[in-house]
């Protein structure tokens, strides 16, 4: 039986040559180096800095201006002008140059700030920068203040638009109509109707429905009720009256079933259509 052995226990791994170390599938080639242990923290440790956020924002360091410059200071540009013409080039000389002219110094030295008016001075309340946004009032956002208020300017534009509109109606004179006018647009009208209900199509029905009639049986009195409360059917009142092809049940007012037949008659409404109605209207 073949002995396996371990890539990392390998002999190969004991060398210093890189070429020579053998490493494992999908892993990096071990060190040849002696490196520290686990517990080793590589890296630079960074000093402890006393100043930390809270310090910096909660103390505020004043300005401290630039010291004021001494009187009698030597003027450096004068003295290099002086260099560049007696030709002295090297840092030996022109060092020797600035010993040499001491003496060579700045005339009119401004010793005092020149006085500024800031607004500050005369006003410690003045802030300086640009003024910023004002803060969303989520209160009336909340309430739907700005939703009514825009509803509110709509209805009196809607309002002012009809006010106009009336106005302009109102103050042109309309022309007066005419009696001739008046019954052609009546005969007009007349003729529209004929011709309406001249085309006005009949309900569709099956051909074996168009003569069936009514299968309810209805009760011509006028409190239907109470009259069943009162004595069942017997008391509803008188019986139905044959007309025609129907039964017309009389009102309760007296009339018989000649005046239902001369009033649906009348009206252009055939016997059976009035009974229908007639039974319709008790039964509602």
């Amino acid at each position: 039986m073949a002995s396996t052995v371990v890539v990392a226990h390998h002999p190969a791994n004991k060398t210093r040559n890189h070429l020579l170390v053998k490493d494992d599938v999908g892993r990096s080639k071990p060190t040849y180096f002696d490196l520290p242990g686990d517990s080793f923290k590589y890296g630079k440790a960074l000093a402890y800095d006393r100043e930390g956020a809270k310090e910096v924002t909660s103390i505020w360091v004043h300005h401290k201006p630039k010291p004021r410059p001494e009187l009698r200071v030597q003027d450096f540009k004068k003295v290099n002008k002086m260099a560049i013409h007696e030709k002295l080039v090297t840092a030996k000389e022109q060092a020797a140059l600035r010993k040499a002219t001491t003496n060579v110094t700045i005339k009119n030295i401004i010793l005092t700030n020149p006085s500024k008016n800031i607004p500050s001075d005369h006003n410690p309340s003045f802030v300086y920068g640009m003024r910023g946004r004002p803060s969303t009032p989520m209160a009336r956002v909340i309430m739907d203040d700005y939703g009514r208020a825009g509803v509110d300017m709509l209805a009196k534009r809607y309002e002012w638009y009809d006010h106009e509109h009336e106005k302009a109606v109102t103050s042109t004179k309309q022309p007066k109509i005419t009696r001739a006018a008046q019954g052609h647009a009546s005969v007009v009208r007349k003729v529209k109707e004929l011709q309406a209900a001249a085309h006005q199509k009949e309900m569709f029905k099956l051909k074996k429905y168009q003569q069936a009639g009514p299968k309810l049986e209805t009760y011509a009195t006028t409190n239907w009720r109470a009259g069943m409360a009162a004595g069942g059917a017997d008391a509803l009142g008188p019986p139905p009256v044959p007309v025609g092809d129907v039964e017309v049940y009389p009102p309760p007012g007296g009339e018989g079933p000649e005046q239902t037949v001369a009033a649906a008659a009348a009206a252009d409404v055939p016997a059976g259509g009035a009974a229908d109605m007639q039974a319709q209207e008790h039964v509602a």
